[in-house]
């Protein structure tokens, strides 16, 4: 079910409640106030037929009957009953008619003043009449034909009315529920009309941006633009990691046919070993990274967080990356005074965290003009922070918003080994962490980069 239909459904369910309920109030008001009137001329009927008999004395039940008759007003099957204060029957109109009075009914209109009562389809009121010669009680009663076939007459109407409103109501919803949901057509016809290669161009033409079309319009533009960068870091990734990846096999390629034309030394064997497997050791180093770049970007929720001291993978990382590169030269200073062992404890995974230190550490040391990097380690009631400084090349400002893009590296890097990977993956690991890595200090000589991770 679309929701053209069920808009237009719920349109119906509305107003056809509405209607319902004013249909029926109607019916029920017209109805009360029909009877009300109908009991309004029984009492009137009942207090002049009492009047005429107790109060004129030249009227007697022989007489009375005989104005009784020749009263054009007469109500269908209309009889009236006079009773004295012995519950005797004094006065009949109707001899064909017989109301089922008892002394009960009698004594409770003498306490109530007022009794109505419904007997063999016939509308009854009974009611005391009190005057300085006599005491009676009066019960006049007749068949309500008029209020019957007036309520019958309303409810065909009201019935049809509803049914035709209903008709209208289904008819004008489907119109409008069109009228309303165009807009959102015209976003498919227009989405449908967007391919891959033309996403650089074509989005989502928005009529009023503040309804809610507008907002999913909007919506939908945003997320066009994030395929579309999506859709430029893939080729970019494609054409970067296929550079990659050509160059050390075509090295390794090029040097074994070089030395399979003719017989070699075995010195020169080793030699060519040796610069294979120095690409053979570029080509492990990218796939391990990339293998892991791809677990942290996929969501890999199998990473084991515990607690764990920070100054204990800064020490590890310092260790690792001096036994492999002797020149470096990694200072680390604490730069908070250290009141409790439990201010260095965050909740890490140790392997993760250290790989992210030891490519800062690294990176520093690579594009520092003394194979150095400065280790700075602060906190404070809320997170623990770390620095790593170097003085180098430096940064420009316009390089901050792609130096952690994949495969990202600047002109005064490339002249360095290295592939643009590391720092993505290392803001991938921080913020699994849910920490940041910022750049918080740079300038042509001098870079800091920081990490604060939160307690």
């Amino acid at each position: 079910m679309n929701i053209r239909v069920k808009l237009t459904l719920q349109f119906i369910v509305l107003v056809s409640t509405m209607l319902a309920i004013c249909f029926s109030s109607i019916y029920f008001f017209t109805s009360s106030y029909l009877d009300n009137r109908f009991y309004v001329r029984l009492k009137s009927k009942a207090v002049t037929a009492a009047e005429l008999l107790i109060n004129v004395q030249e009227v007697d039940a022989k007489l009375l009957k005989v104005i009784d008759k020749a009263n054009k007003d007469i109500l269908s099957q209309e009889n009236i009953a006079i009773f004295n204060y012995k519950n005797q029957k004094l006065y009949r109109s109707n001899d064909s008619i017989n109301f089922n009075i008892t002394p009960q009914l009698l004594n409770k209109a003498r306490l109530d003043k007022e009794v109505i009562i419904e007997e063999n389809g016939l509308k009854i009121i009974g009611l005391p009449f009190n005057s300085p010669y006599n005491r009676v009680v009066v019960f006049a009663g007749a068949k309500d034909v008029y209020t019957e076939a007036t309520l019958e007459a309303l409810c065909y109407i009201l019935v049809f009315l509803f049914i035709l409103m209903v008709v209208v109501v289904g008819i004008a919803g489907w119109f409008f529920a069109g009228r309303a949901l165009s807009p959102i057509s015209l976003v498919v016809s227009q989405v449908n009309e967007i391919y891959p290669y033309a996403l650089s161009s074509n989005r989502v033409k928005v009529e009023n941006s503040k309804d809610e079309i507008g907002i999913l319009a909007q919506t939908f533009n945003e997320l066009l633009e994030r395929t579309y960068s999506a859709f430029k870091q893939q080729r970019f990734f494609i054409s970067n990691i296929s550079h990659e990846l050509r160059n050390p096999l075509a090295r390794m390629y090029s040097q074994l046919e070089v030395t399979r034309f003719k017989e070699r030394s075995q010195q020169e064997y080793k030699e060519v070993i040796d610069a294979v497997m120095v690409d053979l050791k570029d080509l492990t180093t990218l796939s391990n990274t990339l293998l892991e770049l791809s677990k942290i970007e996929n969501g890999y929720d199998d990473f084991l967080f515990e607690p764990h001291r920070i100054d204990e993978l800064i020490w590890d990382a310092k260790q690792q990356l001096e036994k492999t590169y002797p020149e470096y030269i990694i200072e680390v200073d604490f730069l908070t005074e250290l009141d409790h062992e439990g201010q260095l404890i965050v909740l890490l995974n140790p392997y993760l965290l250290k790989v992210a230190i030891l490519n800062l550490m690294e990176n520093a040391c690579k594009f520092s003009t003394d194979s150095r990097v400065e280790v700075g380690i602060s906190w404070n009631n809320e997170a623990i922070q770390i620095d790593f400084s170097n003085i180098g090349s430096g940064l420009a400002q316009d390089e901050l918003e792609r130096i952690f893009h994949t495969f990202y590296r600047s002109d005064k890097t490339a002249q360095k080994r290295g592939y643009g990977i590391g720092l993505a993956l290392v803001k991938q690991i921080i913020k699994l962490h849910k920490g940041q890595i910022t750049v918080p200090f740079h300038s042509l000589e001098k870079t800091t980069f920081r990490i604060q991770l939160l307690y």
